[in-house]
């Protein structure tokens, strides 16, 4: 396990930023789906995903740059917003159809993003 965590470390640590964007969604999703199978086998500390999933939508939000792309921010910090608050409701009262709802925008989000990544990888190339 520790050659694990030390990958993890260095994989962290040599990613460009919108890799680690990429990183934050692809966690999150594992995370709503680790959740949603606790949710649903009502087995298992669901808290523990949800409060890892909850750092992340903060951790995309406070990375915004309102200054770099204002349009962009004004569209995403709602949405990070309403993920929060459909995130602690289903803290409260483990209605799964919030975490529906925040998995299906993450998803969007991460192919939109993931869409963006590898066209500025096909312009690096071709550049």
């Amino acid at each position: 396990m520790i050659g694990i965590h030390r990958y993890k470390a260095n994989a962290t640590q040599l990613a460009s930023p919108a890799q680690i964007v990429m990183m934050l969604f692809e966690t999150a999703l594992r995370r709503l789906d680790s959740a949603e199978e606790k949710l649903i086998m009502e087995e298992g500390d669901v808290i523990c995903d949800l409060h890892r999933i909850r750092e992340i939508v903060l951790e995309l939000h406070g990375a915004l740059d309102f200054d770099a792309a204002p349009a962009l921010c004004e569209t995403l910090a709602p949405l990070y917003q309403w993920m929060m608050s459909e995130l602690i409701a289903l803290g409260s009262d483990r209605d799964v159809t919030h975490l529906h709802g925040v998995r299906n925008v993450m998803m969007s989000l991460a192919e939109g993003w993931r869409g963006a990544v590898e066209g500025g990888r096909r312009l690096a190339v071709a550049g």
